[in-house]
């Protein structure tokens, strides 16, 4: 028995008895087991239906990205432009974010393929990281005169030249254990 008895579904449990009366409510959740509660519990009840509701907005959102953009980064009725922020650009980087996201927690988390380094030394330092980059982002080896300023290539080599200068410098204060917090 836990702390509070009777307690079953905390917070969503609680709005859903107080909105819909426990008459209107699952009268038999599969957590009665666990916790021996006598208490109604629909899992899927008023809380956990605005999570459904904003997670299918969301998804509508990236549908209608896709066919606004018709699928493509300089064409359809809406380019996605990272310049202008325009809603297109936002909904479509946020579909890449989720799906990444869900790709390393399956990875890292749940069947711990991977440690998560080198990218765990930056994230254990972070706040230095990113005023060492403000600080220095003018400085070697972090930029240096390139011969050709249009060049993507050379713009690509100095800013992962600069990113694993970064990793290196916070794997080097993570193993003295140093930590720069607020």
């Amino acid at each position: 028995m836990g702390l509070y008895p009777n307690c079953t579904g905390g917070a969503a449990g609680f709005i859903d008895r107080w909105l819909l009366g426990e008459n209107h409510i699952y009268k038999t959740p599969s957590s009665r087991v666990i916790y021996a509660s006598h208490v109604p519990f629909d899992p899927e009840g008023v809380l956990g239906s605005i999570n459904s509701v904003l997670m299918a907005f969301l998804g509508l959102q990236g549908a209608i990205s896709a066919l606004l953009t018709k699928c493509s980064t300089d064409q359809g009725f809406i380019p996605v432009n990272k310049n202008l922020w325009s809603l297109s650009y936002v909904t479509t980087l946020a579909c890449f974010a989720f799906v990444l996201l869900v790709l390393l927690y399956y990875t890292v988390d749940v069947k711990r393929w991977w440690s998560g380094a080198p990218f765990y030394y930056p994230g254990m330092n972070s706040i230095l990281v990113y005023v060492g980059h403000e600080v220095f982002e003018e400085y070697f080896p972090f930029r240096w005169h390139m011969a050709n300023s249009q060049s993507h290539a050379e713009h690509l080599i100095q800013n992962l030249v600069a990113t694993s200068c970064w990793v290196f410098i916070s794997y080097v204060l993570y193993r003295k254990k140093i930590f720069w917090k607020i």
